[in-house]
Parts: structure tokens; C-alpha cells; sequence
């Protein structure tokens, strides 16, 4: 079987998964409003005022570091389950796991520069779990331009 054909059948099982999948999925989905005449319990609400921080161009093998800032704008403590890093390069801080209702967090990230980069421009993700039922997932982006190393800049001019 050639390469394409396994590709157009790996495709098309992933497409008929999906499928069988969605419905499951879409009860799962969290309500916005209540029922006529039923209150809507407290709820979470996250709110990220700067979701990217681009960190201009930072030495091969440095390090850069970024404070963001979590907003609760519910009415329900915010839990922060998890923190995924996208990369091994990324280390992840919470100052607090739970946020209280109209309380300031913030998640410091931190972003190892690994040589291999020099010359290119990189970004990773980290990935907010928390207990919003209308945003459970989140994620913050760093970008950087790293710089050419020394010897490869030295033989440029």
C-alpha cells in the first residue's frame, strides 16, 4: 500500500471517529444560561488581559521570563487543575491555585533559549486547565526572535 493510500485511510478513520464521537461531545458542553426558571450556580469566569507576550530578539542559550495576569470575573472561586507546557524549554509558576471570585492571579512562564534556535524566530504555547465552564481551556503564547550566535554573526561581516 502506498504512502498517500495509508494516509486517505488513517484520514478517513480519524474523520469517521470524530463522528461517532460528537454527539458525546456536545452534551458534555457546558450551559450559558439557566433554564427558564432555574438559578444559575456560582460560576468561574476567566478573563486574560494579554494572552502573548512577544519578547523581542533574546541571546541563544538565555532565558526570558514573563508575568500573566488572571482575572476571576465569576462568581465562583477559579481552580487552576493544570498547567500544560508545550515544550520542555517552558517552566510554569501559579502564585495561587485557586483565584477568588473578582481576586487577581498570575502564572509566571519561563522560557529556556535553547542554542539550536539561533537565527529563528520561536513561540510555545502553555495550556490552562481550570474549572470555567465556558472557557476550560486557555493558552498563553511566548515568542521570541532569537539571535544568530556569535561566531555564525562573526562570519556574516
Amino acid at each position: 500500500m502506498t504512502r498517500a493510500a495509508r494516509l486517505i485511510l488513517a484520514l478517513a478513520a480519524l474523520a469517521a471517529m470524530t463522528a461517532m464521537t460528537a454527539p458525546a461531545v456536545a452534551q458534555q458542553l457546558p450551559m450559558a444560561v439557566a433554564p427558564p426558571g432555574e438559578k444559575m450556580a456560582p460560576q468561574p469566569r476567566l478573563e486574560l488581559p494579554e494572552t502573548s507576550f512577544q519578547a523581542g530578539q533574546v541571546q541563544p542559550g538565555g532565558l526570558v521570563t514573563h508575568e500573566f495576569e488572571l482575572k476571576n470575573e465569576g462568581d465562583a472561586p477559579l481552580i487552576i487543575n493544570q498547567i500544560q507546557a508545550g515544550c520542555s524549554c517552558l517552566v510554569t509558576t501559579p502564585d495561587q491555585a485557586a483565584i477568588e471570585p473578582g481576586a487577581t492571579g498570575r502564572v509566571t512562564v519561563s522560557l529556556s533559549v535553547f542554542r539550536e534556535w539561533a537565527g529563528r524566530r520561536v513561540s510555545r504555547a502553555v495550556w490552562l486547565l481550570t474549572n470555567d465552564p465556558l472557557a476550560p481551556q486557555a493558552r498563553l503564547l511566548i515568542t521570541a526572535q532569537v539571535l544568530p550566535l556569535a561566531e555564525e554573526a562573526a562570519q556574516l561581516e
